[in-house]
């Protein structure tokens, strides 16, 4: 089985399991992709001119890119063709691709040296806007570390409330505290009665017939 390409007008054999886009890239045939066939970019788009149904029907994951239009107008993403007889797809789309993305820039537009704008293998154009996407796979994984953050700071938050609750209970609570004040008062009174009521029993004492002095003759 053959995969044609045109307008190159050149045919290269397909391996078992080989996408039509590795077919080209590995003949020097320029097809553009930035991921490399997750697929996440639509870069690789061509157009079906012959042999559609030597083709595997596209996946979910190609059609949430493409969308249903592919019925209409045959193209579908290179890097997910799979074929099972001889294909023959249409580059021109590619081919204008390629041509903007070697176009040197004019007028006051300055490119600094040493800067390459290639992405994965592909260009984009200076003035074109660069899309990042991400894979389902990877929305996932995200999704699992905000909600693993979350319960672990609500666990904190749970560990701290009890930390503090327990403290109260050692430490009495605060009507205990006021208690614990309150008798460190009524103690401090109890020692000033019992001074002035041994002071009391001096003067008794001193003013008693036995503690007086005996009268001279």
């Amino acid at each position: 089985m053959k995969v044609k390409f045109l307008p190159q007008d050149v045919e290269y054999e397909v391996k078992p399991g080989q996408s039509v886009l590795n077919v080209a890239h590995d003949n020097g045939v320029h097809i553009q992709s930035v991921c490399k066939g997750i697929p996440s970019c639509a870069e690789c788009r061509v157009r079906v001119v012959e042999g559609v149904n030597n083709i595997l029907p596209p996946m979910p994951e190609e059609l949430a890119l493409i969308g249903t239009a592919y019925f209409v107008d045959q193209r579908r993403l290179s890097c997910q063709m799979r074929c099972f007889g001889d294909v023959v797809v249409d580059l021109d789309e590619q081919v204008a691709k390629e041509h903007i993305s070697t176009k040197q820039p004019q007028g006051k537009i300055k490119k600094e040296t040493g800067d390459s704008s290639a992405r994965m293998g592909s260009m984009f154009d200076d003035n074109a806007p660069i899309d990042i996407e991400i894979t389902e796979e990877e929305r996932l994984e995200a999704e699992k570390i905000m909600a693993e953050k979350e319960a672990r700071e609500a666990r904190q938050a749970e560990q701290r409330k009890k930390k503090s609750k327990n403290n109260r209970k050692r430490s009495g609570g605060k009507p205990q505290a006021k208690n614990a004040k309150g008798s460190s008062d009524g103690d401090k009174l109890k020692k000033k009665n019992n001074r002035n009521r041994n002071r009391n029993k001096n003067r008794a004492n001193k003013a008693s017939p036995s503690g007086t002095s005996k009268p001279k003759d």
